[in-house]
């Protein structure tokens, strides 16, 4: 059931009075309408709560033993609530921890890396040059574009895309405002061992590996080098394909298309 049809069940329940009351309350969650009913119990045992109704249908005792019994049925409801929440979070974080073992599986049949959920790089991606701020589009390059940072896992798919900045922020800048940045931190604070595979563009963390540069040759450090290029790899090869399917994400395509536009008008 619903939290929405509890509320409507638990206050066709209630007597006119009380409706009357939670009617005009600003909080409609069914915790604060529940805690207002509280507090409307407390009071009238006090004493501090007159009639709302001009004929009320029950007498005193009546009307306490009711009361009572339905703050009974509250504090019921109330922890049904909770446990439906409860067992929601404890479904979806069982959910979300078998899919990032399906992530990580792969990458260490394939590459022997273990704990890896997935590769990140940045792409340009080009636009029109943008009317306003357009400093923040343009790219390193020489022309306008949005950074566009993409996550993929072992087998090419794609798992996140954000193009949120323009060309002019750096692959680190673009992942420090990232979401899964937070999220893989708090993986990390729960005893979960998660990270990306990510270029040297990124700072090296206990969630992102990056190559070791200048590796002395032969050295457990070059091998490992060695194995993070070939797996991070994966995402370059993502990235290649997404953008031969559609190849208007190329920047020769995309300026080609723009010429034969202005061409035609």
């Amino acid at each position: 059931m619903s939290v929405e049809a509890l509320k409507r069940l638990w206050i066709s329940r209630l007597p006119n009075a009380v409706k009357a009351v939670l009617s005009v309350a600003q909080d409609t969650k069914l915790e604060g309408l529940a805690a207002l009913a509280d507090k409307i119990m407390e009071n009238w045992q006090t004493g501090e709560v007159e009639a709302v109704t001009a004929s009320p249908v029950y007498n005193f005792q009546e009307m306490m033993s009711h009361f009572t019994q339905m703050a009974i049925e509250i504090r019921n409801l109330r922890n049904e609530i909770k446990e439906m929440k409860e067992a929601r979070s404890r479904s979806m974080s069982r959910s979300n921890s078998q899919n990032r073992y399906m992530a990580r599986y792969p990458f260490y049949e394939k590459f022997k890396i273990p704990s890896t959920v997935g590769c990140i790089d940045g792409t340009h991606v080009a636009i029109v040059k943008p009317s306003q701020n357009e400093e923040r589009f343009y790219n390193r390059k020489g022309y306008h574009s949005r950074n566009v940072l993409i996550i993929c896992d072992a087998d090419l798919n794609i798992l996140s895309v954000d193009s949120t900045f323009g060309g002019a922020s750096h692959d680190s800048f673009v992942w420090n405002q990232h979401p899964i940045k937070a999220h893989l931190i708090d993986l990390i604070r729960t005893g979960e061992r998660v990270f990306l595979l990510g270029d040297s563009g990124f700072a090296q963390r206990e969630y992102m590996m990056t190559p070791i540069l200048d590796a002395p040759p032969g050295s457990p450090e070059e091998f490992y080098t060695s194995t993070h290029c070939v797996a991070r790899n994966t995402v370059e090869r993502a990235i290649g394909v997404l953008k031969n399917r559609w190849r208007c994400l190329f920047v020769t395509e995309f300026f080609t298309i723009i010429l034969i536009e202005s061409v035609k008008l």
